[in-house]
């Protein structure tokens, strides 16, 4: 969807005037930069394959770098195009990381609160939920991700989140100030669970997502889970099952009455759904950035 900022045609001037503060959700792009290649690159293997960026990469990591720097300022020209049009331009750019145990150790930060949230829903209730991203344990890393995120880490417009992902900390700060913040991902959960306007790198493309669509989106995901992190939900009940349940919007504790029925239905407790939407909502950070899990009655 293209971006409109204008209340309407007829309008000689765009509603929004502010300049835009970019928020870039830069965990995959490290991934992306490292899967450059497998083995050290020529120089004459670096002018081939990246001719736009007019650097030669003496070694993998350093074309790494220029991978990563390209498509970074490829999204921001792509997005500052469209904004331009609208008589908006990018102020300032952020990207925005999951700080990883070992930088969380040395700068005082806590990690995701949803692994601590899956050990104490265990201990407390005798389940045996899978822990948070335990899908990825044994999952092969391109080449090069350690030394990536340590050069990341030391990015001046570089931003981390506390006690939560990436996600968590871009919905807070674009929540604070709608007009303000733009947001650029990949990730569904953001641009699909976030009211406002959004830009997939990936495809490309600006998406529009309303108030509604983002509680309806979480509603549904907290029974399909997550597989890309190991959210399990409810046991073989995909997306067509949770548009057939919920096919739209309705008032934020009805929906929660229908998505409890099916938790149940399906042999679950209500403590489950309540994990589980715990677990795949990004807005449970309030202001201050402090986690503040979210409860039925929070409508």
């Amino acid at each position: 969807m293209s971006l409109n900022l204008k209340e309407n045609e007829q309008e000689a001037k765009p509603v929004y005037s502010k300049k835009k503060h970019v928020l870039i959700d830069s965990d995959s792009l490290i991934y992306r930069a490292c899967h450059v290649g497998e083995k050290v690159c020529t120089e004459a293997e670096v002018a081939e394959d990246h001719p736009l960026f007019k650097e030669l990469a003496p070694d993998l990591f350093t074309e790494q770098k220029v991978v990563l720097r390209g498509m970074i300022d490829g999204i921001v020209n792509d997005m500052e195009t469209e904004l331009n049009t609208q008589g908006a331009t990018i102020e300032a750019v952020s990207l925005l990381f999951t700080p990883k145990k070992g930088y969380c150790d040395a700068n005082g930060l806590k990690l995701n609160f949803r692994y601590d949230l899956i050990t104490d829903f265990n201990e407390e209730y005798g389940e045996e939920v899978p822990g948070y991203k335990a899908n990825r344990k044994n999952m092969k890393l391109p080449e090069g991700i350690p030394e990536m995120y340590e050069h990341c880490m030391v990015m001046d417009n570089m931003m981390v989140s506390d006690h939560s992902e990436a996600d968590d900390l871009i919905v807070q700060m674009k929540n604070s100030d709608p007009d303000k913040y733009v947001i650029s991902c990949i990730d569904k959960d953001i641009y699909e669970g976030c009211p406002g306007t959004h830009y997939n790198f990936n495809k490309r493309e600006w998406i529009e997502t309303s108030k509604e669509e983002a509680e309806l989106f979480y509603m549904r995901q907290c029974m399909t889970g997550d597989s890309s992190d190991g959210i399990k939900g409810i046991y073989r009940f995909g997306p067509k099952a949770a548009e057939k349940l919920l096919p739209e919007w309705e008032p934020m504790e009805d929906m929660w009455v229908i998505v409890v029925g099916m938790f149940i239905e399906k042999g679950y407790t209500e403590e489950y759904a309540v994990l589980m939407y715990r677990l795949v909502s990004l807005n449970q950070m309030n202001s201050e950035g402090v986690i503040e899990l979210w409860k039925p009655g929070n409508w």
